[in-house]
């Protein structure tokens, strides 16, 4: 298994593994508090709790990030599925705010907003939930803002970052009779038909820099402090049509004349 794919797999065993701690601890502590206990002691147990539930928000905010920081949200179907554990998330969070108000009045828990949570909780959630889920975001902001919870992600959305372009790794590489050996990294079709159908040292096209000890100079296409030789060329070429068509014409024709003249030569 790529070491990718085993990161994603092992986050999400410990995704697994805390929301069954979660649940198990949710039916302990309910037990408990049924029972005559002294106050103190189910006041522990419910502070106890809501620690618990705060350290699942906390992973489940932690993994939207995380996703989004490996490119595991660039697969739509992952980024339905963790969008789906979100509204989940997001969908029990009322009912479990209620339950620490009620049993706060029962233990004498009487600390001002001790069981409310900061209002930036379950921003991420909030945030990715809008986005693939917009109607059923709408209506749990709406049930939040009644219950006085936060509705940070719900006010705030966040772009997206796209896709890393592999510009950084694009390469052009010259064959040693100075045409185009190859072309790899360039994400744009158009930029590949460009240099495919450009890019070759002689006359009437642009010149590519030559190697001195090396004929099939390697020639990198990619993100530097300033433009490249390639990408200023290509930029070039890209913005007018007709330049692309000259180019073309020129490397033809120079080449049938020079074929020409070593026919014709004595």
């Amino acid at each position: 298994m790529p070491g990718a794919m085993r990161a994603l797999a092992e986050r999400e065993a410990t995704m697994v593994a805390s929301k069954g701690a979660l649940m198990r601890d949710l039916r302990e502590t309910v037990a408990l508090l049924n029972k005559s206990a002294s106050a103190e002691v189910r006041a522990s147990a419910l502070l106890g709790l809501y620690e618990r539930v705060t350290q699942h928000v906390n992973l489940v905010e932690s993994m939207i990030a995380q996703d989004d920081l490996s490119g595991a949200n660039d697969n739509e179907r992952w980024r339905t599925f963790r969008a789906e554990t979100a509204l989940n998330l997001l969908d029990m969070y009322p009912s479990l705010h209620g339950f620490f108000r009620k049993w706060a009045v029962e233990v004498d828990i009487h600390t001002p907003r001790a069981f409310h949570p900061s209002r930036t909780a379950m921003a991420s959630a909030q945030r990715l939930v809008a986005e693939v889920y917009p109607e059923e975001a709408a209506e749990l902001e709406h049930q939040y803002r009644t219950l006085e919870l936060p509705v940070h992600g719900f006010e705030r959305s966040v772009p997206r970052q796209l896709p890393r372009d592999t510009a950084s790794k694009a390469s052009v590489e010259f064959a040693e009779s100075g045409g185009l050996r190859a072309v790899s990294g360039l994400r744009s079709d158009d930029a590949v038909r460009v240099a495919t159908g450009v890019a070759h040292r002689g006359p009437g096209s642009f010149s590519a820099p030559a190697s001195p000890s090396d004929a099939a100079s390697l020639l990198k296409a990619g993100h530097t402090r300033g433009d490249s030789w390639l990408r200023r060329q290509l930029a070039a070429l890209a913005d007018s049509p007709l330049a692309i068509l000259v180019t073309v014409v020129a490397t033809l024709m120079s080449s049938a004349l020079l074929a020409w003249l070593g026919l014709s030569s004595p």
